[in-house]
């Protein structure tokens, strides 16, 4: 199937980092400090997060088991310098039931033109209501540990 998308969102998908599509009807993408949903039947928009003191580097998204849940890292630039700084990852309802809820941790990323992170394998879900995240390779302790959180840890 061909879909033709506006051309605001074209050119947010140059940022290969951070495109996601789920169930052949939303696309996720980025555009600086936001996220958006795209419903590709209806052709609508909205926001589901938008992250404040940027610009950040939003490094992916990684989906709950079921889909209803997604977590996404934003690394502020000034965090680039310092691998072992904390950064924060986002959890976000898909159906927008609740604000976005955020969890300051030192995640992995690595810098190469753009700070990126692999979902799936720096940070990803367990089950609906555990997160396993992985320590920056330069921490200061326990570097490339494997960090299990349970959802009720984020705050808003």
């Amino acid at each position: 199937m061909k879909v033709s998308l506006p051309y605001e969102i074209q050119k947010c998908l140059f940022s290969p980092r951070f495109v996601s599509l789920i169930d052949s009807n939303y696309l996720y993408y980025s555009d600086a400090d936001t996220v958006f949903e795209f419903d590709v039947r209806h052709r609508s928009k909205r926001e589901v997060l938008v992250v404040r003191n940027g610009p950040n580097a939003l490094c992916g998204i990684a989906w709950s088991p079921d889909s209803s849940m997604a977590l996404i890292l934003s690394i502020a630039p000034n965090q680039i310098a310092d691998f072992a700084s904390e950064n924060t990852l986002y959890l976000i309802t898909i159906d927008g039931s609740l604000p976005p809820r955020k969890y300051t941790a030192p995640v992995n990323f690595f810098f190469i033109k753009e700070c990126e992170s692999a979902p799936g394998r720096d940070f990803y879900f367990v089950d609906n209501s555990t997160i396993v995240y992985k320590k920056h390779l330069e921490s200061y302790s326990d570097p490339g540990k494997l960090i299990t959180v349970k959802i009720g840890a984020f705050r808003y």
